[in-house]
């Protein structure tokens, strides 16, 4: 996937950087929308004019180093990193103490990386775009300097954000500068209303013929669920404010998202997957599944049971899978979905995740989770609009 190779490339450049610069401290080597990307922190900063030699250096590593991948105890990752004067990422580590994490070497570079890598990029080509100072970290009582260096594909599109596309589609947008501080109201064209309100009556559609009784309680669908002992399944919908939510449009907007509750035991596990797997297919987007691990010091009581639970209900189903750390906060077991868009990354979508209560469990999933995003991804799909 898109997202694997420009991961890889984070990792490769960050590799270039401190063949280039031995003292740099590397921060961060992710994947964004934009490209790829890799933080430091520097005594002597890398300036403009060296970007083609970084890059010089990207393409030998590329044509001349195995990237090799391997799982590492948290702690000696930390102390091997530490050891390798890469105290920043060293720091870092430790948040995931006492668990397997995934890691990446190329040459005598080492680092972790909890996104998916692709290994084979030698016929990629890619562009260093820039170099400039982003906001500060403060480590260990000190404000360090960040400096970051951006690359992309060679032959990316600039690819919009989902929010541009509907606005180009008639379909919403904000109520003020996507750069405003406080969560945004969209404003819905009537032809995205009429997309909205033609989502909401299948998804209700759905959800009824599996048993789920749709309920209204202001945007809390938990507290109905606390408060009532029936129906066994209850669905509503959630508006989130904002600020952290990663799944709607924009970082601070409010997103409105579907909440669905159930209690049982095994057997219900197995239905609730069933039902986020044939919602999906029967939108037609393409998907992959995560059992996500929560760091261990903020793991729920019985999280090893109910992460169990879903294992087996995966197997059982047939559903493939892959391992992936979590450090969104969550406590409790869950199953992740992706979506990928039609350029090639990847969006969360559905989720079930599960809490023991006595001998049953207590299940909390999402069909859609932002119904703007899905609006989004669906015109992408069908119209697929050239991306200047």
């Amino acid at each position: 996937m898109l997202t694997g190779q420009l991961t890889t490339l984070s990792k490769i450049l960050a590799a270039a950087v401190i063949d280039l610069s031995p003292k740099a401290q590397l921060v961060n080597a992710a994947y964004s929308r934009k490209g790829f990307f890799a933080d430091f922190s520097f005594k002597d900063p890398l300036i403009e004019k060296q970007l083609p030699a970084v890059r010089a250096r990207m393409n030998e590593l590329i044509r001349g180093e195995e990237i090799e991948l391997s799982e590492m105890m948290a702690g000696n990752l930390s102390q091997y990193l530490k050891e390798n004067c890469q105290i920043v990422r060293a720091h870092f580590a430790k948040k995931h103490k006492g668990d397997l994490v995934p890691v990446i070497k190329i040459g005598p570079f080492f680092d972790y990386s909890l996104d998916p890598i692709e290994k084979n990029v030698q016929n990629i080509s890619f562009q260093l775009l820039k170099i400039h100072t982003i906001s500060p970290l403060e480590f260990r009582g000190h404000m360090e300097t960040i400096v970051r260096i951006e690359g992309a594909l060679s032959n990316q599109k600039k690819i919009q954000d989902h929010l541009e596309i509907g606005k180009e589609l008639f379909s919403y947008e904000p109520n003020g500068p996507t750069a405003f501080p406080e969560p945004l109201t969209l404003f819905w064209h009537p032809k995205g209303v009429r997309l909205r309100d033609q989502l909401i009556r299948d998804w209700q559609a759905w959800v009824e013929e599996a048993g789920f009784a749709v309920v209204d309680s202001e945007s809390n669908t938990l507290s109905y669920r606390k408060m009532f002992a029936k129906p066994a399944r209850i669905a509503g919908w959630d508006r989130c404010d904002n600020e952290n939510f990663s799944n709607g449009l924009l970082n601070h907007h409010r997103a409105l998202k579907d909440a669905l509750f159930s209690r049982g035991g095994e057997k219900e596990c197995d239905f609730l997957l069933q039902f986020i797997v044939k919602t999906i297919n029967i939108l037609g987007l393409k998907w992959k599944a995560y059992l996500l691990r929560p760091i261990r010091g903020k793991r729920s009581n019985g999280f090893a049971a109910c992460e169990k639970v879903l294992r087996s209900a995966l197997d059982r189903e047939k559903i493939p899978f892959e391992m992936r750390f979590s450090e969104k906060g969550e406590r409790h077991a869950r199953v992740e979905f992706s979506v990928e868009d039609p350029f090639g990354f990847e969006w969360t979508g559905p989720y079930l995740m599960i809490e023991e209560q006595g001998e049953l469990y207590s299940y909390e999933l999402t069909l859609l989770n932002s119904l703007e995003r899905v609006i989004a991804l669906l015109l992408e799909e069908q119209q697929n609009p050239e991306i200047h």
